[in-house]
C-alpha cells in the first residue's frame, strides 16, 4: 500500500495554497511517458486520496498507486528547496 508522509502532505497543502488553487482542488499524481508527474485535479472513482488538516491534498490514480505498491512519498529539504522523494 502506498504511504505518503505527513511532511509530504503538508508540502502538497502548501503548494495548493501558494497556487491559490480553488476549493476542492488537489495535487494529482499521474503516469507520464517520462515517469510520474503532478497536476491539479480532483478525486475520481478508484483514486487513493491523502489528506492534510481535513482537506484532500493528494490524489493518486489507481494504476499509479498499484504500481507504487509498498513505496513511500516523502519530502526532503536540500539547499533551501523541497524535493519529493519516493522510496521503497
Amino acid at each position: 500500500m502506498l504511504t505518503v508522509t505527513d511532511a509530504a502532505c503538508a508540502h502538497f497543502a502548501q503548494m495548493l495554497d501558494q497556487a491559490n488553487a480553488p476549493e476542492g482542488t488537489s495535487i494529482r499524481l499521474v503516469a507520464q511517458e517520462q515517469g510520474l508527474g503532478i497536476q491539479p485535479g480532483s478525486s475520481r472513482d478508484g483514486d487513493s486520496t491523502f489528506d492534510h488538516d481535513g482537506k484532500t491534498v493528494l490524489v493518486v490514480e489507481e494504476q499509479v498507486a498499484q504500481g507504487l505498491g509498498e513505496h513511500t512519498i516523502d519530502v526532503q529539504e536540500a539547499d533551501g528547496a523541497a524535493k519529493l522523494v519516493i522510496t521503497k
